[in-house]
């Protein structure tokens, strides 16, 4: 992966449920509130039918082995809770991701002792 990739590689919260297959077997857990939004909780019930670009395209060829996503009313993406598996070899990854203020500003400030090592 070139390093300009790294920006490109994150997934759209409002995107990402489209991008997620049947295939997967979703089951719905209930509603829960995310962030003080509604949501639907879905499990895959065949986390291996769902590509492991969609939880991060860092893993290509890594298998997902567990994928929990809350989506609002609007399909937007509101939480995901991942594990994969496989990439490198013998390498277990676990994580969980919580998405707000969709649209909203975003200040960031670099450390200051902060030094830029990218391409």
């Amino acid at each position: 992966m070139l390093c300009n990739d790294v920006a490109r590689s994150s997934a759209d919260p409002r995107d990402l449920a489209g991008a997620l297959t049947p295939d997967a077997d979703f089951e719905v857990l209930g509603q829960e509130s995310i962030g003080g939004v509604p949501t639907t909780h879905l499990r895959a019930g065949d986390p291996a039918a769902v590509s492991a670009e969609v939880v991060g395209e860092n893993a290509p060829g890594a298998d997902v082995v567990a994928l929990d996503i809350w989506v609002d009313g609007d399909d937007i993406t509101r939480r995901l809770d991942a594990e994969v598996d496989g990439t490198p070899e013998s390498t277990h990854a676990e994580w969980s991701v919580q998405f707000s203020d969709l649209g909203g500003d975003v200040a960031i400030t670099a450390p200051a002792q902060f030094e830029d090592k990218s391409c």
